[in-house]
């Protein structure tokens, strides 16, 4: 989930997750109705608070990838 939100990121379309408005990111945080399972997702991150400062900009996509290699 991480990759994918920050995948505009990565490639400068945006300069963070939020702004990328055909991501599943806002649909997350939001409260509004919604066909994505909101709750499993932020249940991955434990909580909206966490699911939020894991996607900052700072992150090195560089080590998820090498970790999505390893699995």
């Amino acid at each position: 989930m991480l990759y994918i939100h920050n995948n505009p990121v990565h490639h400068g379309f945006t300069e963070h997750a939020d702004e990328y408005q055909w991501s599943s990111y806002l649909t997350c945080i939001s409260k509004m109705s919604t066909n994505l399972k909101r709750d499993t997702v932020i249940e991955w991150f434990e909580d909206v608070p966490n699911f939020k400062s894991l996607h900052n900009p700072y992150l090195d996509i560089g080590k998820i990838e090498q970790s999505l290699e390893l699995h």
